[in-house]
């Protein structure tokens, strides 16, 4: 019941690159030395300037900061990250934290779908404006600085604009950006009125709104009663329903599948409309857990 495997597709950010210290005029020596844990450490010099990378072997994971030296001989400490996971989620960002020649991507680590860390990937020679189709994931994104590779259901990536918190244009939603500082923004939608394109699906990222995102569970059972992963962004639900903690959803089925939540229905506050498990005490409700934020009259069938 779980999109996990699609997710891995469309948005596992995690491709790394090996080292790239030094530039023209300059030499560079390395070591390297392995560890029985698959981790090798590689360090670096050229010049004035020092660079230390940790890569995990596994692919999971790197991170790597160069930093520069004064003509005093003191360590000002670090200025870029080089092609790798930034170690602050926040670190990387749109305006700066990347080496010249990268730019900051938001991606994805937790099997939930939310943007949970940031990273600095080379800009590709000739990348993709927002808008054009792309192909590239993670380390091999092909869109330009500010955008990264967003992969629909049909496997087509389209070029989306990065955000952070407010910068999108009006009418769209800087979605994700909680988790890693970074986003992509997307158009703002209502799920009472399931007003997204085909193949896609209005839902919440736990902030105070609602956008349209690639349905990358679509023909996965996720009618009311089915099973879901409450923690999950991109919960197996049908569009127009929300995944809610099984306590919270009537339906008998909630209390006996191996998933903690439960597909119910998004619902009008101010409208007399029954929910299917009215008769065992649902109702609808605004009480802001989790993917269901305080927004409008937006609500869900659910019990006290």
């Amino acid at each position: 019941m779980t999109r996990h495997g699609a997710l891995a597709l469309a948005l596992a950010l995690l491709g790394g690159c090996g080292p790239e210290v030094g530039g023209e005029g300059g030499s560079a020596s390395s070591s390297a030395d392995g560890s029985e844990d698959g981790v090798v450490s590689v360090s670096t010099s050229d010049g004035g300037s020092t660079g230390t990378a940790t890569t995990a072997t596994s692919g999971v994971s790197s991170t790597q900061s160069t930093s520069s030296t004064s003509d005093s001989g003191v360590d000002e400490g670090p200025t870029c990250i080089l092609h790798e996971i930034a170690p602050d989620p926040n670190e990387c960002t749109l305006v700066g934290g990347c080496c010249p020649g990268d730019k900051c991507i938001p991606g994805v680590l937790g099997a939930g779908g939310a943007f949970d860390f940031s990273m600095c990937v080379p800009v590709a020679p000739a990348a993709h404006a927002i808008g054009e189709t792309c192909e590239g994931i993670g380390s091999d994104d092909d869109c330009v600085v500010g955008a990264v590779c967003l992969y629909g259901v049909d496997a087509i990536g389209m070029s989306t604009a990065v955000c952070e918190e407010e910068t999108c244009p009006h009418a769209e939603l800087c979605f994700g950006e909680y988790g890693s500082g970074l986003g992509v923004c997307r158009p703002i939608c209502d799920p009472l009125a399931d007003d997204c394109v085909a193949g896609e699906i209005c839902i919440n990222d736990g902030s105070e709104g609602f956008a349209c995102m690639p349905d990358w569970g679509g023909g996965v059972p996720g009618q009311y009663g089915d099973g879901c992963g409450v923690d999950d962004l991109y919960a197996p639900c049908d569009p127009g329903l929300v995944c809610a903690p099984d306590a919270r959803v009537a339906a008998p089925s909630c209390a006996i599948d191996m998933e903690p939540g439960c597909c119910t229905p998004y619902c009008a506050t101010d409208a007399m409309i029954a929910c299917p498990g009215e008769a065992g005490g649902e109702s609808c409700l605004a009480d802001g857990f989790g993917r269901l934020p305080m927004v409008g009259n937006v609500g869900a069938c659910l019990l006290p």
